[in-house]
């Protein structure tokens, strides 16, 4: 009797999973159509999604995220999601959010969540790569090793690094630290890596601007961080060491505020 109960809510637990599949998708398609007036259907249906189950809140946290809604109506999405989880991705997915918006220390939170939980190697390579751009050695080693030993296990994922993509900033970073240091290249992070900084328009701009420049032999002191390095040229013109590009290629000029 007991066995055949158990059975039952197993059958009806799954119809239920169904019904919330078919609703998250039926809400996809509409954003897709993307008419005038589907707003308000659209957050309706993936609310009734996620009221079967609360995983499927998950498509309402992205389309919250896409229409710039409030933070905290994206965050309570969410969190709602990971509680009835048992995928990384949305995890991953979180932890982005707050890389967007620049909050680096909830985004710290879920990529250490996302490794506690699922020992996820995305997200090992996630904190390499910002903490790289922080000159953080010690962290951006132990984490890079750390995702080459799972790789080892757990074969990478195929979307590794792309729904998630780093800034073209952290995957030079990253590359460098691993090429002035000498660590270990004979692995798919390290080809991954080389393969997006290959496919970037902004990595590709740095790289020929490097070779450039090395050409000129144009050696100076930077006017950033008084370094006697190569220099190379921001969008307006004026010139600084690349590190101090890395830092400061996506913001305002230091010298004259042009962006």
């Amino acid at each position: 009797m007991e066995n055949q109960q158990e059975q039952e809510y197993e059958y009806e637990y799954l119809g239920l999973m169904q019904i919330g599949y078919l609703l998250d998708k039926k809400a996809e398609e509409l954003e897709e159509e993307n008419y005038d007036g589907n707003e308000e259907i659209i957050v309706k249906t993936y609310e009734e999604a996620s009221e079967i189950c609360g995983y499927w809140a998950h498509g309402l946290a992205l389309y919250y995220e896409n229409q710039h809604y409030i933070i905290p109506f994206i965050e309570k999405q969410y969190l709602i999601t990971i509680e009835h989880s048992d995928n990384v991705k949305p995890i991953l997915n979180f932890a982005d959010f707050y890389k967007n918006e620049k909050c680096s220390s909830k985004m710290i939170e879920y990529l250490e969540l996302a490794i506690e939980k699922y020992q996820d190697s995305e997200a090992m390579i996630q904190l390499a790569a910002f903490y790289s751009t922080s000159d953080l050695h010690d962290y951006v080693k132990e984490y890079y090793f750390m995702a080459i030993e799972r790789c080892k296990s757990v074969p990478m994922k195929k979307q590794f690094l792309e729904q998630r993509k780093l800034f073209w900033n952290e995957n030079i970073k990253l590359i460098k630290y691993i090429d002035d240091y000498n660590w270990e290249k004979d692995n798919d992070i390290y080809r991954k890596l080389l393969s997006n900084g290959r496919t970037d328009d902004r990595i590709n701009i740095y790289n020929n601007k490097i070779r450039l420049f090395t050409k000129l032999n144009n050696i100076m002191e930077c006017g950033i961080c008084y370094e006697i390095e190569l220099n190379i040229d921001l969008k307006c013109g004026h010139c600084v060491c690349c590190n101090c590009y890395i830092i400061t290629n996506d913001d305002p000029c230091p010298f004259c505020r042009i962006k």
